[in-house]
């Protein structure tokens, strides 16, 4: 069960609350790769968490890693976390042969994988039943607006996976190897929902995926700085073993002479 917290935790988009992620773990529990097959809410409803309890199984599972902050979303204890469970093994042998790490090959959480198992699941409850059909088209006056609102919310607050299920684009199913089928039915499911923009009117869809493109800019750019970093560090230091080394050959060669 740690592993598939931790899938959701660190490559979800956005927090998850703990309830959203109740249902994440179950979808994972439903889901089989080689037999997806179609889920309802009841069968999701059946491998829930007993929410009195969610909150200590999530810690006996995965200790101090996740955290749940003040607004009741589970995070990482820390950024960087998320960082060494998204990084290579093949790196840190490399890179770092001296570092202890037994345990990260078991929790190593390959980046197009992850992404790829996240949003068929994602699919997997888009494509139930009641999203088949997004009802009545929005209309821009004030009363279609409010209607709308209400429409969405509603749908929101019965189905508690529907913000993290719609939170990606279809960008990343490129990057996840997903399917062309998938990724229509991805968005038969988003229609199905139809978020607005948030301060900027109603729409039918709505585009992450800038905002997804520069985060993930910002990932890659830090860690290729602590890369940088590290092996300027690793340089120094050999540098200065070197140094030190020159200084005591040329100290013993004055107290010979």
């Amino acid at each position: 069960m740690a592993k598939r917290v931790l899938l959701w935790v660190v490559f979800c988009l956005e927090p998850l609350t703990l309830q959203e992620l109740n249902v994440g773990i179950a979808l994972a529990r439903l889901w089989k790769p080689d037999s997806p097959g179609r889920i309802d809410n009841e069968m999701v409803k059946f491998r829930l968490i007993r929410p009195t309890v969610f909150k200590a199984v999530l810690y006996r599972a995965c200790g101090q890693l996740p955290r749940i902050s003040s607004h009741n979303r589970v995070e990482l204890v820390h950024r960087t976390l998320s960082q060494y469970l998204a990084t290579k093994p093949e790196f840190f042998r490399i890179e770092h042969p001296d570092w202890l790490l037994p345990y990260h090959g078991r929790f190593y959480l390959p980046d197009q994988e992850s992404h790829a198992a996240l949003r068929r699941r994602g699919v997997g409850y888009l494509m139930m039943g009641p999203f088949a059909n997004s009802g009545a088209e929005f209309v821009a006056t004030d009363k279609g607006r409010t209607e709308w609102e209400t429409k969405v919310q509603a749908r929101i607050n019965d189905y508690e996976f529907v913000r993290p299920g719609t939170n990606e684009d279809g960008q990343f199913w490129q990057s996840s190897g997903a399917s062309k089928h998938e990724s229509n039915s991805s968005q038969r499911g988003y229609v199905g929902v139809q978020y607005y923009a948030e301060g900027s009117g109603y729409h039918q869809r709505l585009p992450k995926h800038h905002h997804q493109q520069q985060q993930q800019q910002r990932i890659e750019q830090q860690q290729q700085q602590r890369i940088e970093q590290q092996r300027i560090e690793q340089q120094q230091q050999q540098q200065k073993g070197q140094s030190q080394g020159q200084q005591k050959e040329r100290d013993c060669c004055c107290m010979v002479m």
